[in-house]
């Protein structure tokens, strides 16, 4: 091939390979005009298949104005979404909160048979350590109510293998990603 083509020009030009079949690849090769019929004599022989190029300065601005107008118009539409996506997470939170105050709700007044009223808080333990040491707490100030309490415990969930205490406990985590099973 080196008859045909200017010598060091041929080359294999940085590209996206994975657009590509996996047994084929693009090359890259400069050659005289009276050396096109021998270089395509030469690749059809090796079964290549040849496209020649033709260099345009309009169809290159061409090119860079329409890929500018698409840069523009990506980082529009990012930008938007990015603004939906922000005011949909928030709408999907304030969901979930609204799901746990009611799942608390419900399951103080049917499980516990705790009054209508009470109030309900979010506490957050700074480590495993600590969040034993806060259960022992509640659970000692919490196991003398007449409503609920140890005994409530002692014959609810054995079987389920449910952990059961006597407050309502309902784990809290919005941002960390559901465990399928």
């Amino acid at each position: 091939m080196s008859e045909v083509s200017v010598k060091f020009s041929s080359g294999n030009p940085e590209s996206d390979s994975s657009s590509f079949p996996p047994d084929s690849s693009l090359w890259r090769v400069i050659c005289f005009k009276k050396s096109v019929e021998p270089l395509r004599k030469t690749l059809r022989e090796a079964k290549c298949s040849l496209r020649e190029f033709t260099y345009s300065p309009t169809a290159y601005k061409e090119l860079l104005v329409r890929s500018d107008e698409l840069s523009q118009d990506f980082s529009k539409h990012e930008l938007s979404l990015k603004r939906h996506c922000a005011a949909a997470f928030s709408d999907s939170v304030v969901a979930f909160v609204h799901l746990k105050a009611m799942r608390v709700f419900v399951e103080s007044v049917l499980r516990y048979g705790v009054p209508a009223k009470f109030a309900a808080f979010i506490v957050k333990p700074t480590s495993a350590k600590s969040l034993t040491k806060l259960r022992g707490i509640l659970g000692e100030v919490f196991a003398s109510s007449d409503l609920f309490g140890k005994s409530f415990i002692a014959t609810q969930g054995e079987d389920e293998g449910e952990a059961y205490y006597p407050y309502v406990n309902i784990p809290f985590s919005p941002l960390t990603p559901a465990v399928m099973s």
